[in-house]
C-alpha cells in the first residue's frame, strides 16, 4: 500500500508491446519474413569473423603426402623407389622407408631409410641411415663403391657433387688411365673412420 508501481507498469507495457510484435511476425507471410531476414543488416562481429577467415595467409596451409607399397618416383635428374613414403610441405623433407634406392646419373645410393631435403623444388641434401652404400659405374664391368654407418650426399643443380661418410668407411675405387678413357688401370681399397668423396660430371675426382 502506497508503493510506487510506475516502474512495474512500464515493464508490463514493454512486455506487452514485445508480445504484439512477435505475434505480428508469426502472422506475417513466410515470403515477407524471408525477405526481411535477407535484407537485415549483418552485425559487425559477423563481418569481422568473415574478414579474418579471408585474410588467412596461403602459406599457412600445408600439404601432406603418404604413399604405400611399391612407391616409384621419377624426375629427369633422379629416380627413387621404396616401400613407403611420407612428405610434408612444412619442412620440405621426403622420408623414404624400407630399402629405398636413389639413382642420380650413373650413381646409385641405397640404405634402410632415406631422407631427402629439397629447396625451391630442387634436391639439396640426402641422408642415408642404416647400412648405406653408394655405387658409381666406371664402365660396364667396374663400379666404385663406398659404405659406412651414416652417409650424407649433397647436390648442386640436382646433381650429386659430394658424399660424406662416417663410421667404419670402406671404399673400393677404380682408377682409369685418364678422364677420357674408360680403361681401368688400378683398384684401390681404403678403410677409414670417415671420408668425403667429390664428384664432377657424375665421376669421382677426389677423396679426403
Amino acid at each position: 500500500r502506497g508503493r510506487d508501481v510506475t516502474e512495474i507498469d512500464r515493464e508490463d507495457s514493454l512486455a506487452a508491446l514485445n508480445r504484439e510484435r512477435l505475434r505480428g511476425v508469426e502472422d506475417a507471410p513466410a515470403e515477407v519474413s524471408r525477405r526481411e531476414f535477407a535484407e537485415a543488416p549483418v552485425e559487425s562481429d559477423s563481418v569481422a569473423v568473415v574478414e579474418s577467415v579471408d585474410s588467412i595467409a596461403a602459406d599457412s596451409v600445408y600439404r601432406l603426402l603418404k604413399a604405400y607399397r611399391g612407391v616409384k618416383m621419377y624426375r629427369k635428374d633422379a629416380q627413387m623407389v621404396c616401400d613407403s613414403l611420407v612428405s610434408s610441405t612444412i619442412d620440405s623433407v621426403v622420408h623414404l622407408f624400407v630399402e629405398p634406392v636413389l639413382w642420380n646419373g650413373s650413381n646409385q645410393l641405397l640404405s634402410e631409410k632415406m631422407e631427402l631435403y629439397t629447396r625451391n623444388q630442387q634436391l639439396e641434401r640426402a641422408e642415408f641411415l642404416g647400412d648405406p652404400i653408394m655405387v658409381g659405374e666406371v664402365d660396364g664391368h667396374y663400379f666404385n663403391q663406398v659404405t659406412g654407418k651414416k652417409m650424407v650426399a649433397f647436390f648442386r643443380d640436382n646433381e650429386l657433387y659430394r658424399d660424406d661418410v662416417e663410421g667404419n668407411v670402406q671404399t673400393i675405387y677404380f682408377r682409369t688411365a685418364d678422364e677420357e678413357s674408360k680403361n681401368v688401370i688400378e683398384m684401390t681399397y681404403l678403410e677409414s673412420a670417415s671420408a668425403s668423396f667429390y664428384l664432377e660430371d657424375q665421376q669421382l675426382v677426389g677423396i679426403t
